[in-house]
């Protein structure tokens, strides 16, 4: 397992705007004329930089973990721009590390409009109350259902419509509950009772010991759980990826 610690500076929009009236008050006066936009532009500029070493700095950490064996990185991340930042410095300090976003041979929106259109969905798959869909047209319109029967007549007639599924929510084998999207992300993770009770059955009153063995856990079952998931989507599509060092 490995963090990644990013340390931000945060000035509030507030202190900015009324440092910057006061500045540009004073120079309007002084000049006798309105500012340029761009002379307003270079003045926030000014004023950002006078406020950054008296900042607030805000650390944000990023968990991740390296399965060697299955060849995955998995990052607790939903934004893919997170989760190459990772990946990038893991180069910087492994010297080389290719790893792509998984890439599979069916589209994961044809996938999960055909689960909700068809009942018959493989035994390991339960589809849950939630699901996004969108027009296939340049800004189409989205359709967003949250606690609603999937099932239900007007959720097919927005498929037949020509609407495709671009998110929804799936509960893998009893054990693990998730949201996917159509670039095979995989958000709002939760591991459900079935996990829960495996973990609780160790008992240890160690913090180390419990970190242990409940990454242990959710390693081991995320480990059985994505190889499975990319064969419910056709299995990797190989000529897509492009090797990364």
């Amino acid at each position: 397992m490995v963090c990644v610690q990013k340390e931000e500076k945060i000035v509030p929009a507030s202190v900015v705007n009324e440092i910057l009236s006061e500045r540009v008050a004073e120079v309007e006066d002084r000049q006798g004329r309105p500012m340029r936009r761009k002379e307003r532009d270079a003045l926030r500029d000014e004023v950002m930089q006078d406020l950054l070493p008296r900042a607030f700095s805000h650390s944000r950490r990023t968990y991740a973990y390296i399965d060697p064996k299955g060849g995955w990185l998995v990052a607790d991340s939903a934004s893919a721009k997170k989760t190459e930042e990772i990946a990038s410095l893991l180069r910087q300090c492994l010297g080389s590390l290719p790893v792509v976003p998984p890439a599979t041979r069916e589209r994961p929106s044809a996938i999960m409009t055909h689960w909700v259109m068809d009942a018959d969905l493989p035994s390991d798959i339960t589809l849950e109350s939630e699901c996004e869909l969108r027009s296939p047209e340049e800004d189409g319109g989205i359709v967003r259902c949250r606690r609603h029967d999937l099932s239900a007549p007007e959720i097919q007639n927005h498929i037949e419509a020509g609407k495709e599924v671009i998110k929804l929510a799936i509960t893998w084998n009893d054990r693990l509950s998730f949201v996917l999207d159509e670039a095979f992300g995989i958000k709002k993770l939760r591991f459900l009772d079935l996990v829960q009770e495996d973990a609780a059955d160790i008992e240890t009153s160690d913090p180390v010991e419990r970190f242990d063995a409940d990454f242990a856990i959710m390693s081991l079952e995320l480990a059985t759980f994505l190889p499975r998931f990319i064969e419910l989507f056709g299995g990797e599509n190989l000529q897509t990826k492009q090797p990364v060092v």
